[in-house]
Parts: structure tokens; C-alpha cells; sequence
């Protein structure tokens, strides 16, 4: 059980690095970006599979990298990327916001 919060701990560090670091331009424009933009989704999936564990210091963080990506998917859900390797990424940014408003939406109705 140790060993899983730790590892979460440090998916949360890591989703919020890419919350901050992930830009709009760099969804569009940057053709690396996929990758973090999959590992970005994967940390999302297993932290709100496990967001029970989460501290409230820790759950705090992990909205306020979920409203960066909301403010990054704003500005790009209407822009189609040239490179298909953008298209990905564009995919797994709309993966992670899908999931936060999940999240938010559950989160609401307790």
C-alpha cells in the first residue's frame, strides 16, 4: 500500500509538470508531443482510479492541473492539427479532460 501512494504521489507530480509544461501551441504544432500527452492521460487514469487514496493537499493539485489542461483543451478543441501525430495528441488531451469532468461532475452529485 506504500508503494502505491508513493507511485501515485509521483504520477500527481508528473501530471501537474505536464499540465503546466503542455501548451496549446505545443498540441497543435509540436510533433513529440504525443508522447507526453500519453503519458499525461495514463497518470489521469490511474489517479482518479486510486483518487481515494489522494490527500486533500494532493486532491487540491490534481484540480489545479486538471483546470490547465481545461484551459489548454479550450483553446485547441476547435483547431484541427496538421500531423497526425498532433491528431494523437489532441486525442489523449480530450481523454484527460473527459476524465477530469468526470470526475468533477461525481464529485458534485455526493
Amino acid at each position: 500500500m506504500r508503494n502505491l501512494k508513493a507511485r501515485l504521489r509521483e504520477f500527481l507530480r508528473l501530471y501537474e509538470i505536464r499540465s503546466r509544461r503542455i501548451t496549446a501551441d505545443r498540441v497543435i504544432d509540436d510533433p513529440g508531443i504525443d508522447y507526453d500527452m500519453n503519458e499525461a492521460a495514463s497518470f489521469r487514469q490511474e489517479l482518479e482510479k486510486n483518487k481515494h487514496l489522494l490527500t486533500p493537499e494532493e486532491l487540491t493539485v490534481l484540480e489545479e492541473a486538471d483546470r490547465n489542461f481545461f484551459v489548454t483543451w479550450e483553446k485547441v478543441k476547435d483547431v484541427e492539427p496538421e500531423t497526425p501525430y498532433n491528431r494523437i495528441a489532441k486525442a489523449f488531451l480530450e481523454d484527460i479532460v473527459r476524465l477530469a469532468r468526470k470526475s468533477i461532475s461525481a464529485k458534485s452529485s455526493t
